[in-house]
């Protein structure tokens, strides 16, 4: 019969992961309309969200008049972008904003000039001459709303306004021009979790940052320059492939929908009857993953490049419809989790990198026409009825990513000792369950418009932005409160522990001091110290440190474990012809009746990562205290039992 000994298994990356960390997008708002939403408003709706109740549809209504203000504001423009009568509306003017930043900004100048620190003062420039070009200035505005549709998916919106013409900044260069037809659609399989596809004009960038050097440090622009000439000069022509790209890029993620993988998570020590302890590999199983890199080319530069390098990695030259590809196969013998054969080629204006040569040539069935994939499947279909599919970024996130990540989380904590109770990982679960629900089956899409841009969001669920960005702001909250507040619980945790090993410690040297009081002033022998005190000690709990989780396991299957050893030159010896600052007992699990010193420290240290990973032991001395101890400090303890000067 085995027993779990310890298990190490990290939660916290999958519990965030679950309750969806998202980016907060919405912004506080002293002109918040809000009204209440419907007692069926989807809160905990939606596929595998923890709920059943459908989404009550809202009943749209005109958007309120705006009083006159001698305030010039940009909300009848916002709004007319929004819907109203939802259960949420909101919109905060950014008017006057620049000249508040400029206010902060010259004040900042003005005390790191009195402070005669040039440093800070350039840096400062160039920090202003950022903020001025980047465009989040010609923010006149921004708006949110959230509404569930007849259809019961609900369209959580924001738009972020700037007047006509005002949109020179870097901001609206990067996220591309008019809005278009989305071409990257036709990259993602049936099978896509999560894909993000957008323009991105590298080319605007890099000409911006070009620039931006040359105006503030037109020495520091020189060696850039002098640099990419260089790199020119070895065959990188770095300007050249910026300019052969087309201003679009993608990535999509894919699950498998029967077919299943496993991937290494640790591992776990075991106990046979015998006490031989050994190392078991752990593993989560999860769908079969994939993966769809896509970058928009105007020519076949980038390509000849890439398939050159792959070609001297050993990649063969292959075919897919017709189409000129590069493979390149895993080395034969070796283990690969999941699927991977690279194939890189180019489809209409894109050049391709999928996981796998059957992926590729899925993509190319695609492009073709032979197949719709994503766009063609009944979920993404529902959840975009009614929705323009043009604009310049899209997000998708599948149900399939929620489900694995509940999934997951649910088979975490039942590996937990605080969780192993079904009724409190079921209260658990459901807790995670509500944040999860923003992570529902959804869609996002960015428009450019010629008077901003216009974030649109379908879910089936909450979405990333329910309530416009409140939903968002409102996980984004709990992510960060979460990150922040679990390690610093785990730490009070490990603190109360360590509190705890310490009062153990103290009552196993009081029962030493109990049994050299009835056996003539002399300590126990070190093969039999544990056994010996046992009446004194009244109870196996006490060998046991909080600590130690390894010890805790074998305690609970009825096996006699020691988390403290007891210093081995003082077994046998008269208790009170020791010097008081003599270790009597320390925290070392060296098992049952283990004795031994502080090289037996260092050794342990060595050999169980978790018991290195402690910040402190305890030590109890033959004057009776007890304290903690740091590893740095053992060695300089007293281990002889002599006097020392």
């Amino acid at each position: 019969m085995k027993e779990t000994i310890v298990k190490k298994f990290n939660i916290l990356p999958i519990v965030l992961f679950a309750i969806g960390l998202v980016a907060g997008c919405g912004k506080g708002d002293s002109n918040d309309n809000t009204t209440p939403p419907p007692k069926d408003n989807g809160a905990g709706a939606g596929e595998g969200g923890g709920g059943s109740v459908p989404l009550s549809p809202h009943q749209r209504a005109e958007t309120p008049a705006a009083k006159a203000s001698p305030q010039k504001s940009s909300m009848a423009e916002v709004a007319k972008h929004l819907d109203f009568g939802g259960s949420a509306f909101s919109y905060q003017s950014n008017e006057g904003m620049g000249t508040m930043m400029e206010g902060m900004l010259s004040f900042i100048e003005t005390m790191l000039k009195a402070e005669g620190d040039p440093k800070a003062l350039a840096v400062l420039k160039v920090l202003r001459s950022a903020y001025e070009e980047s465009g989040l200035n010609d923010i006149s505005g921004t708006g949110s709303s959230s509404f569930i549709t007849e259809n019961g998916i609900r369209r959580n919106a924001m738009m972020a306004h700037h007047w006509p013409g005002q949109d020179k900044g870097l901001l609206w260069k990067l996220l591309g021009g008019p809005a278009h037809e989305l071409d990257g659609l036709k990259l993602m399989p049936a099978n896509t979790a999560l894909a993000m596809h957008g323009d991105l004009d590298v080319a605007a960038g890099w000409a911006w940052i070009k620039a931006f050097m040359a105006k503030q440090d037109p020495a520091m622009a020189r060696e850039f320059n002098a640099m990419l000439s260089q790199m020119a000069n070895n065959n990188v022509p770095v300007e050249e492939l910026l300019q052969s790209l087309g201003g679009e890029a993608g990535v999509s993620v894919l699950l498998h929908p029967t077919k299943t993988v496993e991937f290494p998570n640790g591992g776990k020590w075991e106990v046979d009857a015998k006490g031989n302890d050994r190392f078991v590999q752990e593993t989560i199983t999860i769908p079969e993953p994939g993966f769809v890199l896509a970058v928009k080319v105007k020519n076949t530069l980038l390509m000849q490049m890439l398939g050159g390098m792959l070609q001297a990695q050993g990649a063969e030259e292959t075919s897919i419809d017709g189409v000129k590809a590069f493979t390149l196969m895993p080395p034969p013998g070796e283990e690969i989790p999941f699927p991977l054969s690279p194939t890189l080629l180019k489809l209409s204006d894109y050049l391709v990198l999928a996981s796998t040569k059957e992926l590729a040539g899925e993509l190319a069935s695609i492009q073709s026409g032979k197949s719709k994939g994503l766009a063609g499947t009944a979920e993404f279909q529902k959840v975009t009825a009614g929705m323009e599919l043009k604009g310049n970024h899209l997000f998708y996130l599948s149900p399939a990513v929620k489900t694995m990540g509940l999934k997951l989380v649910e088979e975490a904590l039942a590996g937990e000792r605080e969780f192993r109770d079904p009724n409190a990982r079921a209260a658990m679960m459901q807790l995670i369950g509500m944040f999860a629900n923003y992570v529902s089956h959804q869609v996002i899409l960015v428009k450019r418009l010629p008077d901003g841009l216009l974030v649109d969001n379908r879910a089936t669920g909450g979405g990333l932005m329910a309530g416009g960005g409140g939903g968002a702001g409102t996980v984004a909250t709990v992510g960060v409160l979460a990150s922040m507040l679990l390690p610093a619980l785990a730490k009070a945790k490990a603190k109360a522990n360590a509190i705890k090993s310490v009062n153990n410690a103290a009552s196993l040297g009081k029962a030493l001091l109990g049994y050299s009081q009835d056996n003539g002033n002399k300590l126990p022998a070190g093969a039999r110290w544990c056994d010996d005190i046992l009446r004194e000690a009244q109870t196996r709990k006490i060998y046991v440190s909080p600590q130690d989780p390894s010890a805790s396991v074998r305690a609970e299957a009825g096996q006699d474990f020691s988390s403290y050893a007891l210093n081995a030159a003082v077994a046998g010896k008269g208790y009170f012809d020791l010097a008081p600052d003599t270790v009597l007992v320390f925290e070392c699990p060296l098992g049952w009746n283990g004795s031994g010193g502080a090289a037996d420290i260092h050794g342990m240290r060595a050999r169980n990562p978790l018991y290195g990973s402690l910040q402190t032991i305890a030590v109890v001395l033959a004057d009776g205290s007890a304290r903690q101890v740091r590893f740095t400090e053992s060695n300089g303890l007293n281990w002889t039992g002599q006097k020392r000067r």
